[in-house]
């Protein structure tokens, strides 16, 4: 019996494994998981009922995909003996090698997040690693506390990404160098902008301080 009659249930892993090969070529696109299903010995079709929601889907699986790789790399680590900023910066390092071999994969997956209307896609994604990686840092915050942790990360967590991605020196050091360096500065911004409160609240007077207690 024709095989390609006959898909299993779940190809997700297999597809987009196949996809893969093809997207250097064909770009960041349903052509490639098409071909995909084709290799794995199903009907081009088929890529669509694995990602019924299309390429936003397997952009999704994808990319899920790495934070799994990133969180197993970690767990490998003794993140406890470190700091909360060598955590963070282990965090991100590991997303990124967990793309490592397949850089021109990567670089298609970020020209089509530059496509019109791709943004959002892209800011959820980015902001669920960054999420992963300042749970697995040992973050628990819930108050506002936590988007700005999540908010500052995600901006160096990008740039450091791009950064890698043209970066042609021995390891990477190169992009390792500059993630320490925006790490420092961003972690910095929360101690500047308490400083700051303080020396307000010393000056401003008596009436107004209840805005000092506002957190």
């Amino acid at each position: 019996m024709n095989k390609k009659n006959n898909p299993p249930e779940d190809h997700r892993e297999k597809v987009l494994d196949a996809a893969l090969k093809h997207v250097p070529s064909i770009g960041w696109n349903m052509g490639s998981f098409c071909a995909g299903a084709s290799d794995i010995g199903l009907e081009p079709v088929e890529a669509y009922r694995v990602f019924p929601g299309g390429l936003p889907d397997a952009t999704r699986f994808y990319s899920d995909s790495l934070d799994q790789k990133m969180l197993l790399s970690l767990s490998m680590l003794d993140l406890e003996s470190l700091r909360i900023r060598d955590r963070v910066i282990a965090g991100v390092r590991a997303r990124i090698e967990a793309g490592e071999g397949n850089r021109d994969v990567i670089k298609r997956l970020a020209a089509y997040f530059l496509l019109p209307g791709k943004n959002r896609l892209a800011l959820e994604l980015i902001w669920r690693t960054c999420d992963t990686i300042w749970f697995v840092a040992g973050d628990r915050a819930t108050d506002f506390n936590f988007y700005t942790k999540r908010g500052l990360l995600l901006p160096v967590y990008s740039s450091t990404l791009l950064v890698w991605l043209g970066d042609e020196s021995d390891g990477y050091i190169e992009s390792w160098d500059y993630l320490e360096r925006q790490i420092s500065r961003v972690l910095e911004l929360p101690k500047i902008s308490s400083k700051l409160k303080k020396t307000f609240c010393s000056i401003v007077p008596n009436g107004y301080r209840s805005i000092c207690r506002v957190q």
